[in-house]
């Protein structure tokens, strides 16, 4: 990490994300989501889209706390942000493609909205396309997973919606 002023704020970003990931404590989890938006709000971030998605993961585990969608929503645009930092790196924009589908087959389970859906199984064939080819297999779990909840939706073997890409003009991110 680097040695800026937001070093010693990161630092206890990680201490807290650390227990909050192994404590059923919704305390600990909204005081590393409190400390994540501090880092992030920083200039100097080292290993901002790492904090990005650490970040996204703590506001799903707070999601599964509350049923509070905002907190999902809000996960999905902190990965979204972390992919889009991670153009130079094939393995990790794959992960985090990966992690923003699982997040939106999430949503999806509460919201019924096909677009979501649709959006799901887009993110988790990113993943696939984009991983390198020695890590392709272990990304292919989710657009079954998206494909088959697709089929029991829809009864239609042809998927909701268009490319993501074709979508992208909407400029949202789940419906609220």
């Amino acid at each position: 990490m680097g040695g800026g002023p937001a070093n010693g704020l990161t630092e206890r970003f990680w201490e807290a994300f650390h227990v909050a990931r192994h404590s059923a404590d919704p305390a600990s989890v909204e005081k590393a989501i409190d400390l994540g938006h501090a880092v992030l709000a920083a200039e100097d971030v080292a290993e901002r889209r790492l904090v990005l998605s650490s970040l996204g993961g703590l506001l799903q585990t707070r999601y599964h706390q509350t049923g509070d969608f905002e907190f999902l929503q809000e996960a999905v645009r902190k990965v979204t942000e972390a992919y889009l930092l991670a153009y130079e790196s094939p393995e990790d924009s794959a992960r985090y493609a990966n992690n923003i589908g699982m997040l939106l087959h999430t949503a999806f389970r509460q919201n019924q909205d096909r677009g979501t859906l649709a959006d799901a199984l887009d993110w988790s064939r990113t993943a696939v396309n984009e991983a390198p080819s020695t890590k392709k297999a272990f990304y292919l779990g989710n657009p079954v997973v998206a494909l088959r909840t697709a089929f029991t939706v829809t009864k239609d073997l042809d998927p909701p919606g268009g490319s993501r890409r074709a979508r992208a003009g909407r400029r949202r991110v789940l419906p609220r």
